[in-house]
């Protein structure tokens, strides 16, 4: 059945969740770029032919491989291109401002204007809310580039806007997320007061845009002085989005980020990167307990359950009170998350369980067979909870899986994890932690954990 256009809800949102939309776009490109040179036959518009860009790009390249550290201001600004219909009445153009210093190989500071902080000194690396009062912390990466894969990304709107990160690579051409050997010099220009090499490249033919979605990337590069990175557009093709019941639009989505007041080995780098808590800023081991809203379920009562074991036995909830930390993990065998989440908590049910730790593997109605086929064929020994009739399902209002809740010795939930966080490792670091923290008998839904 086809989909129809976007709902009017979705024309507004699409510019505060630009992460997607131009993410995705970008990888499909630079993933183009690497699969081979543009057919012998394609060809700019005639009056954008323009002449290859090399020079510039290794005269920019060599630059920013020889940078250590530098500061500057990024603008992002969002907004659409009308082909046809009217624009909502409240629409306006999203702009956002980040401010980085970065450093070689692995020291960072960002605050954008929301208030969001990341921190990176070396050897840790933070993040905090506007007020500082809840924050994250893990090991900091031995080079920045590797938190462009990583969730950290979403801090900065996805690893497309994390930029200046990403001219620390060791290539820095990666930077411009567009194919380099299509890459044209079509004239110079000026961009706020600095003339600029101006560089375009569209994709070699009209295929190529179906699958990026993507109909255009701008890059302008300083003519004059460092050759910085002063601009970088990127136009999406036009869809239709729907605005109202019986209106709707078709509209390009324009992303624009322009760099500027950069400032090389700048001073007091050391102090810009260090990140030290308030006494009373609560640590938590997930980036999204930190910035997501606490689900209402953390910090009360767990919910009595009848829990139903795959051998036939019967044990209740409420039966492990005062005795054992227990994790309830809702899975199904079609979950391909559950799947690699699973071994992760049997490994630490196996590492705890002399502390007191049980795995219970809620399982949302599938039959004996088919979970005993599955537990066989993934070689996982965690005991198995049928849920049939989805009664524990619904009393955990559990609405994706996996749905991880822990609840501790007194039986209250003290967290509670939804999906899996691609990198397994953090995954498994923060049941870590939580985990240790719950048996050393801290209360991780009011103190948090250890600074």
């Amino acid at each position: 059945m086809p989909m129809g256009p976007p709902s009017a809800g979705k024309v507004l949102s699409m510019l505060r969740q630009i992460t997607t939309v131009v993410w995705s776009a970008i990888v499909l490109v630079t993933a183009g770029c690497n699969s081979g040179s543009p057919p012998a036959d394609a060809s700019l518009a005639e009056e954008e032919t323009g002449e290859p860009a090399d020079e510039v790009i290794q005269h920019f390249s060599q630059f920013y491989r020889d940078a250590d550290s530098f500061r500057v201001e990024s603008q992002v600004t969002v907004e659409l291109q009308l082909e046809s219909g009217e624009l909502p009445p409240d629409y306006e153009p999203m702009q956002s401002t980040r401010d980085f210093l970065v450093a070689r190989p692995n020291r960072l500071a960002f605050h954008d204007e929301q208030g969001v902080t990341v921190r990176s000194d070396g050897d840790q690396l933070f993040a905090a809310t506007p007020d500082l009062k809840r924050y994250w912390r893990r090991d900091a990466p031995g080079a920045l580039t590797e938190l462009l894969g990583t969730s950290v990304a979403s801090l900065f709107h996805g690893a497309a806007m994390m930029r200046p990160v990403a001219l620390t690579s060791d290539d820095p051409v990666t930077a411009l997320n567009a194919p380099i050997e299509q890459l044209r010099l079509v004239g110079t220009e000026e961009i706020n007061g600095v003339k600029a090499h101006h560089l375009k490249v569209r994709p070699a033919n009209s295929d190529d845009a179906a699958a990026t979605g993507i109909e255009q990337i701008e890059i302008w590069i300083a003519a004059e002085g460092d050759p910085v990175l002063l601009q970088h557009r990127i136009l999406h093709a036009p869809q239709r989005m729907q605005v109202a019941p019986d209106e709707s639009i078709n509209a390009s989505m324009i992303v624009t980020e322009t760099l500027s007041n950069w400032e090389f080995d700048p001073d007091q780098v050391e102090e810009s990167v260090r990140f030290e808590p308030a006494e009373d800023a609560l640590r938590f081991a997930g980036l999204t307990t930190v910035f997501n809203e606490p689900d209402p379920m953390i910090g009360k009562p767990a919910p009595e359950a009848v829990l139903n074991l795959i051998d036939g036995e019967t044990r209740r909830l409420s039966d492990h009170k005062g005795q054992e930390i227990v994790i309830l993990d809702f899975w199904a065998t079609f979950c391909g998350p559950c799947r690699e989440e699973m071994p992760i908590l049997e490994r630490l049910e196996d590492e705890y369980r002399d502390d007191g730790v049980i795995v219970y593997a809620v399982n949302l109605r599938e039959t004996p067979e088919s979970i005993k086929q599955f537990m066989r064929e993934e070689s996982l020994d965690l005991v198995a909870v049928l849920d049939p009739n989805g009664e524990i399902t619904r009393r955990y209002k559990v609405q994706g899986i996996p749905h991880v809740v822990i609840i501790d010795r007194e039986g209250i939930v003290q967290s509670i994890h939804v999906g899996v966080n691609p990198e397994l490792g953090e995954t498994e670091r923060e049941f870590r932690e939580e985990i240790e923290a719950l048996i050393s008998g801290r209360n991780i839904s009011e103190e948090g954990l250890a600074h």
